[in-house]
This record gives structure tokens, sequence and C-alpha cells, in this order.
């Protein structure tokens, strides 16, 4: 007779297509970043005044979308969130990136460090908490109702 053992819960994980996704992301974020000033010319759009900062939203949104993705399971996946506050680390992955490309601009010729970058680039990843968060929310709802 087998002695009886509590039923193992599945070991807790990355979703490894995702943290590539999301390192690639994090690697070509920080390449673009590093380029001198005179690289890129990038045009401003007229009916968008500070298109530099729609650039960090959606560059550190998209890298928050990866993370999450990558760290927090979704509805019906049998696994745990490999870190123990996913959240917070999705949250700060990209703060901490985005602080290291701003000190890192101080030495790139042509370029300088910004506060606000930095502020939109916590903008763009907490959206993508809540949102993530709101959606899985209602998808949680319609499951039980």
């Amino acid at each position: 007779m087998t002695p009886h053992h509590p039923r193992r819960r599945p070991p807790a994980r990355f979703n490894r297509l995702a943290l590539y996704l999301a390192s690639f992301w994090i690697s070509f974020v920080l390449f673009l970043n590093n380029q001198p000033g005179s690289a890129f010319k990038t045009p401003r759009i007229k009916l968008l005044p500070h298109s530099d900062k729609f650039a960090h939203f959606l560059f550190y949104a998209i890298m928050g979308a990866l993370i999450w993705r990558a760290t927090i399971p979704q509805p019906g996946e049998p696994r745990r969130a490999p870190v123990r506050h996913p959240l917070l680390f999705v949250f700060l992955i990209p703060c901490l990136v985005g602080l290291i490309d701003e000190i890192n601009q101080v030495f790139v010729p042509g370029r300088s460090a910004d506060v606000a970058d930095w502020m939109t680039d916590a903008a763009g990843a907490l959206t993508v908490i809540v949102l993530g968060w709101m959606l899985s929310r209602r998808k949680n709802s319609r499951e039980f109702s």
C-alpha cells in the first residue's frame, strides 16, 4: 500500500514564448534608446504635440503586456505565477528598464534624461496592469454567472 500524498500543485513557471518576446522587446527598446540623437529623426505629428511621450507610453505598455503574459497565468491554465507578487513584477520591470534607459541617455550624444519620459513609461505599464486586471475580473465573473 502506498502512502497517501496530497495532490501536488503544478510548478510555477513562466510562459516561455512570452518571456522570450518580452526579453527581445526590452533589448529592442534599449537598443533604440542607445542610438545618438541624430540617428533618428522622428517626424512630429501635428495633431499629437507630445509624440515622443506617446511612443514611450506605447513601447512600455507593450513591454508590460508581454511581461504580464509571461508571468500571470491565464484563466484555465494549470499553473501558478512564478513570482510572489506578479502585478508588482509587471509594474516594476518596465519601470526599472525605463529608469536604466533614462540614466543611460545622459551618456548618449544628442540624448538627455527626462523624468517625464520615465513617468510616461511607468504610466504605460500601469495602464496594462489596470486593463489586464479589469479584463481578468470580467472573464472570471462570466465563468461563474
